[in-house]
């Protein structure tokens, strides 16, 4: 994989939906296969730790970000 770019670890072509920083950290979403979204997060942009699936769309393939009351 390329070392300063974030990729879906092979499990499809799905690019990147939400990327954004939030208490100082960065956030970056991309379906993660035909059901789930994968949740990322990174301090310095270069670093990625993937966390638990964030969403499961259910069909819904596309969105955007949201912040209401200082959470997104």
């Amino acid at each position: 994989y390329p070392q300063f770019h974030v990729t879906n670890m092979g499990i499809g072509p799905h690019d990147a939906n939400a990327i954004f920083e939030w208490k100082n950290t960065f956030h970056l979403m991309h379906q993660a296969n035909w059901t789930d979204w994968a949740h990322l997060v990174s301090s310095d942009l270069v670093h990625w730790t993937r966390l638990p699936s964030a969403l499961s769309p259910n069909g819904d393939w596309d969105g955007s970000l949201t912040i209401l009351d200082g959470k997104p």
